[in-house]
């Protein structure tokens, strides 16, 4: 990996019951005061959030194998974070990684260290002229948002004639 550039890595550790109607609050835990984190700051701030349904509760731990403990213990119901952080998850058995915003060749080459102890998500920067070269990494999922980023406004309305 290069060394100068910040690769960001969010870490799921998702129960199912997370899904449910356990409570509104979103926990999602980060590590450092990187310009990772400051788009949820401003987000959470504009209450971006709040349109969507979701209430998080941002915090901050101070160190990775802290917030890795935080995780497992679902403390916590999502990890930013960067770093070693992959090999800390795996080592505590962290179901599920969703690895963001890496290059092909990085992805390739966490998912060859990954080898199958966990559930892969691929995600940031994937887009519909080369996830095809995402999917060959061996992840088992990728995901984009460029289906709708790009997509072309429609105006469709209904004229009712009421008789």
């Amino acid at each position: 990996m290069h060394l100068t550039r910040f690769i960001l890595t969010i870490v799921l550790a998702l129960p199912s019951s997370i899904y449910a109607a356990t409570g509104p609050r979103l926990q999602i835990g980060y590590v450092s005061f990187v310009p990772g984190v400051a788009p949820l700051w401003v987000a959470s701030d504009r209450r971006l959030f709040a349109q969507e349904g979701v209430d998080p509760e941002l915090v901050f731990i101070g160190s990775a194998p802290t917030m890795l403990a935080s995780m497992m213990a679902r403390e916590v119901s999502l990890a930013l974070t960067a770093g070693t952080a992959v090999m800390s998850a795996i080592a505590a058995g962290a179901p599920h990684l969703l690895l963001d915003n890496l290059s092909v060749e990085e992805a390739a080459e966490q998912i060859r260290w990954i080898r199958g102890r966990a559930k892969v998500e691929l995600s940031g920067g994937v887009t519909l002229e080369n996830v095809h070269d995402y999917a060959e990494t061996g992840a088992d999922f990728v995901s984009s948002g460029a289906i709708t980023h790009s997509a072309p406004a429609v105006d469709i309305s209904f004229r009712l004639e009421l008789a």
